[in-house]
């Protein structure tokens, strides 16, 4: 069975106002004071699907290779039906137990560590790229109740940067991985799943990134 990371709902809206269409950008401070072990849940992920009292994290990675940005075919192969032959900009899955770090010399969890470590799992287990592990930053929030899905997860968009645009599928889950100049992303933005369409949306070249 797997277990899996959230956030209550009341939690977040705490700290974020709704908006469909756009990243939701926050200060470090704000992160830190949402991120930390006493607000966090931990459950099983099949009592969590349609539980609307809480969030599902899911960090959702962009990588970036100078003016280019990768971006995929979701496939049959994998577990979300309505992502089927979606062209996608993001990285992303669930936080679950074998994502943990804990805190040198305790038992409880470091938080922000935990989401890079899932970050990157999922990264290494969709794409085989090489990346620049220090140069990443976090864009911001994806928060949205356009679909029944969309209403019980949280996305927390970062942005890598690859070190190369050599890149190919690590899972037939994905097909056709690809870097594309950001200019012409326009030309596939109504192929794009719903959350690439709001980090695309939000203009990728210009959107003034705060570090993680």
């Amino acid at each position: 069975m797997e277990h899996i990371l959230c956030l209550k709902n009341s939690h977040i809206q705490e700290y974020c106002w709704y908006n469909n269409q756009k990243i939701i950008e926050t200060t470090n401070e704000t992160y830190n004071s949402m991120m930390t072990e006493n607000n966090l849940w931990i459950g099983p992920r099949h009592m969590l699907e349609d539980n609307q009292a809480f969030r599902q994290l899911i960090p959702y990675s962009l990588i970036r290779y100078g003016n280019t940005y990768l971006m995929y075919t979701r496939t049959s192969k994998g577990g979300e039906d309505r992502l089927h032959d979606k062209l996608s900009l993001g990285i992303g899955g669930h936080i679950n137990t074998k994502d943990l770090i804990h805190v040198p010399g305790t038992e409880k969890i470091d938080v922000k560590r935990t989401i890079f470590n899932s970050a990157l799992r999922e990264i290494k287990e969709e794409v085989h790229v090489s990346l620049d592990t220090i140069g990443y930053k976090r864009i911001g929030f994806i928060y949205t109740t356009n679909s029944a899905v969309d209403s019980v997860h949280f996305g927390i968009a970062f942005e890598f940067r690859a070190q190369t645009d050599k890149v190919e599928a690590a899972t037939t889950h994905i097909s056709d991985p690809q870097f594309i100049r950001i200019e012409e992303l326009d030309t596939y933005h109504s192929r794009f799943e719903g959350w690439s369409q709001i980090v695309h949306g939000d203009k990728l070249n210009e959107r003034q990134l705060s570090l993680f």
